[in-house]
């Protein structure tokens, strides 16, 4: 699922703009001779030859253009450029992903402000007070236009900024929907909801007269009614009221809710705006929340299971590549090695002890990870054997240090199966180099109810030396999509490297406790 956030916007300004266009197309079929009669003589006076569809339409349709053509060139343009912009290039003095940002928006900027000088050139708007031009009256007063090809450049900057800017919050709220996590799928599914309902409401209104007396009302009116929906339908519903509708909370909420959204409406009625209040806040809370109640109600099914399904199927899916990573031919045939190795030295002991821990780990791969939660004992266990089928295989190498605590803590509390061994696994696949000296320490820390994990190990130039970047295995990202999803909001994973070390710590908090 993909937010459609910026799909809505662009339908919505573009089918805004195409609807200005047709009021003055329409206006122009209708003009009436008089009217023309005064236009000409106004050029006239001025020594300006007169014609209404290049002096008065053009110069209406084009300022529409200008504007529009503005809109999408920030958020086909420059937006993709802007979002090139690294942290690196914040702290450079010159960047090059910057200055092609700066220099677009001064270039359109130019151009904008060229544009309303050419339809001020055209329209001559200053003969008119600017009455029929309201777009070009942004730019500033032009009696002399064309005269200076900067005029208005300033104020044309200071709109792309602001368009800019408000484009930047776009994207900046649209990063925040689709982080990752249980609810994303969620998130996407309110957000469209609720920038189509914006778009349709404000496109209906669009093809209402404005000069209509009622028409502010019905504005004000709208825009209760839709807050109200939005807050409602897609999260005091779902994630208060589901349970218990009459609990004090939920109520408060409403009852704050509606009244609100009963402000826009009851401050046009200037003397009787109090009792106007009044009677929509009781119209919300007694008659508009049922309805509303009642279409969630008909959606819910859609929207609980949405929230719930895409959850556990994401939750599948990392386990599935988990499971599927772990077993892992290379792995397999290092143990397998190893055990080869020690039997050909015919140390019986050491054979027989390496085929035992291989034994357990497997046996653990099948019949525990399936397991929503195991205790930390089993986990541990798993761990301890596979660190020291390592150690077996790398036990001739006097350059190679490996200190851990797994055996000796002693953690009652649950864990998600597996969650722990692609830190240990980086570690040793990135940590370890046959021709320096290398280390890796693995510490593991059980409070109340928390559980601490570092893996430290070190780094060489002639290696890889980006564990969390590993195509081949499943990597960190799974661990921390797994994370994300078994431990919403109770974890902190920190991941740093430098030139010499690699470091990962993770606090998982709020552990349930062994039964």
């Amino acid at each position: 699922m993909q937010i459609r956030w910026r799909e809505h916007e662009i339908l919505l300004v573009t089918i805004l703009a195409v609807v200005q266009v047709i009021n003055i197309l329409v206006a122009s079929y209708h003009v009436g001779y008089e009217e023309i009669r005064q236009l000409t003589e106004r050029f006239r006076q001025a020594v300006l030859p007169f014609n209404y569809g290049l002096n008065v339409v053009l110069p209406q349709v084009g300022s529409i253009a200008i504007f529009y053509s503005t809109y999408l060139a920030i958020n086909k343009l420059i937006i993709p450029m802007f979002r090139k912009i690294s942290f690196d290039d914040l702290e450079k003095l010159h960047s090059a992903n910057i200055a092609r940002v700066c220099a677009m928006v001064l270039t359109l900027s130019f151009l904008l402000a060229i544009g309303a000088n050419f339809f001020c050139y055209l329209g001559r708007p200053d003969f008119f007070n600017y009455a029929e031009y309201g777009l070009l009256s942004n730019f500033g007063f032009n009696d002399q236009p064309l005269t200076d090809i900067f005029f208005g450049f300033h104020r044309a900057l200071s709109i792309v900024l602001l368009w800019l800017a408000l484009a930047i919050l776009r994207e900046l709220a649209i990063s925040r929907i689709e982080r990752e996590g249980p609810q994303k799928a969620y998130r996407i599914l309110m957000a469209n909801n609720i920038t189509l309902i914006i778009a349709i409401y404000m496109i209906i209104i669009s093809f209402i007269n404005p000069l209509h007396n009622p028409f502010i009302r019905l504005l004000f009116t709208g825009i209760a009614g839709l807050l109200f929906y939005i807050y409602t339908t897609f999260w005091l519903f779902p994630f208060k009221a589901d349970r218990n509708f009459r609990s004090k909370p939920v109520l408060i909420r409403l009852l704050l809710a509606a009244f609100l959204c009963a402000i826009p409406f009851s401050i046009v009625f200037d003397d009787a705006w109090p009792v106007m209040l009044l009677i929509t806040w009781g119209v919300l809370v007694f008659i508009v929340t049922p309805i509303f109640w009642i279409l969630y109600q008909l959606r819910k099914d859609n929207l609980l299971a949405l929230r719930g399904v895409q959850a556990e199927l994401a939750h599948s899916t990392a386990d599935l590549q988990f499971l599927r990573a772990q077993i892992n031919p290379h792995f397999l045939f290092n143990a397998l090695n190893t055990l080869y190795g020690t039997a050909l030295m015919e140390k019986s002991e050491l054979t027989a002890n390496g085929i035992q821990k291989l034994g357990d780990m497997m046996r653990f791969v099948l019949h525990e990870n399936n397991k929503d939660f195991i205790s930390m004992q089993k986990e541990t266990e798993y761990l301890s054997n596979y660190i020291d089928l390592q150690k077996l295989r790398l036990q001739t190498s006097p350059d190679i240090l490996i200190e851990d605590n797994i055996e000796e803590t002693h953690c009652s509390q649950q864990i998600a199966p597996m969650l722990l061994i692609p830190l240990v696994e980086n570690a040793f696949k990135h940590g370890i180099s046959h021709q320096e000296k290398s280390w890796i320490h693995i510490r593991l820390e059980c409070g109340d109810n928390t559980i601490y994990f570092e893996v430290k190990n070190s780094l060489h130039k002639n290696r890889d030396a980006s564990p969390d970047k590993d195509p081949s295995g499943i990597g960190l990202a799974n661990v921390k999509e797994r994370l994300n999803l078994i431990y919403p909001n109770r974890h902190e994973l920190y991941i740093h490297q430098n030139a010499r070390e690699f470091i990962a710590r993770l606090l998982i908090k709020e552990t349930p406790s062994k039964n």
